[in-house]
């Protein structure tokens, strides 16, 4: 909870992260709402905060944010879930620890905003 309550406090902490020149190069904005899908078809939403701080080919979000559970009440629904994005299977699993990587391959667009 109380990483959760400083994380209220910033502007950006539950959104995705992008590179100001390739936010502009898409025709995406500060504060859209943008769709971000894996080769698989897995996809995730949410606000943009772009930032010089980012490679021009990589976005970033928070770890563990978007979550589901209700038994999680005070993360569940704030900022995308980026595990969406992330296959668990032996193929994507580091053989001698298994554990799961940590970034996947994805595009980006502007998503479309029910009115």
């Amino acid at each position: 909870p109380w990483l959760a309550e400083v994380s209220d406090t910033t502007g950006f902490l539950y959104t995705i992260l992008m590179n100001t020149g390739t936010a502009k190069e898409k025709g995406i904005k500060e504060g859209d709402v943008i769709r971000v899908e894996n080769k698989y078809g897995h996809k995730v939403s949410g606000m943009v905060h772009t930032i010089e701080g980012i490679h021009p080919q990589c976005i970033a979000m928070s770890y563990g944010t978007g979550k589901w559970a209700k038994g999680q009440p005070t993360a569940r629904g704030k900022g995308p879930n980026n595990s969406v994005l992330q296959e668990i299977d032996l193929n994507h699993l580091c053989p001698i620890s298994l554990n799961m990587e940590g970034a996947a391959t994805a595009k980006v667009c502007k998503a479309e905003v029910p009115k």
